[in-house]
């Protein structure tokens, strides 16, 4: 292993900075796209799908980087094999994304909020996992914790609106957040597979 290898395991390189502010600025870009293109329907967040066609976007796209990652450990069936499972995954949570396969549990256990704390639980696993499994470099770690967050603050918001408490913010603005979380959440979880994936390939 190179030393610009070794110094991106534990701390933020000047390379890592760069591509950094420049993720930040495309998925910004990212996110007003999709809220304008939810605007410009007319209709809030979770009645229209273009909000939510951005969102399965970037899940597919986790779970293709994450499929990567997978490759580029296949010399270690373990950890191929756990890669695989989070592409798989995040896959699932794609499909559902613009199938609403949730709403499904409305019938069985009259709220749909239940599977979403699943999700929200699976993904504090899932990330503890991906430590102890793969201690993955640094500002990866970092945007996968970051993302967890953002998970937090979906979770909070859809739950937030009368379901199980009631938070002081109007109904139609817990809504975008909510929407809005969820992007972020997907997007720094990308993000933090990208720079896991990069730094595979430059280790070489």
């Amino acid at each position: 292993m190179d030393k610009n290898s070794i110094n991106e395991v534990s701390q933020f390189t000047p390379d890592q900075k760069k591509l950094a502010a420049m993720l930040f600025l495309y998925f910004l870009l990212f996110l007003a796209s999709g809220v304008v293109f939810q605007i410009s329907s007319g209709k809030p967040p979770e009645i229209s799908g273009r909000l939510d066609s951005f969102t399965s976007s970037i899940i597919w796209a986790g779970s293709i980087m994450s499929f990567l990652i997978a490759v580029e450990k296949m010399h270690i069936p373990r950890k191929f094999l756990f890669w695989c499972v989070v592409s798989a995954a995040f896959g699932v949570v794609a499909i559902d994304e613009i199938a609403e396969l949730h709403e499904k549990t409305l019938e069985i256990f009259g709220e749909d909020d239940y599977i979403k704390i699943l999700m929200w639980l699976s993904g504090a696993v899932g990330i503890f996992l991906i430590y102890k499994i793969d201690k993955p470099i640094k500002i990866a770690m970092i945007c996968l914790i970051i993302g967890y967050l953002c998970q937090t603050g979906w979770i909070i918001t859809d739950m937030g609106d009368g379901d199980f408490f009631t938070l002081p913010i109007p109904r139609s603005i817990l809504l975008w957040q909510e929407e809005i979380f969820e992007v972020l959440a997907m997007e720094w979880f990308l993000v933090g597979f990208l720079f896991q994936y990069r730094y595979l390939l430059k280790k070489g």
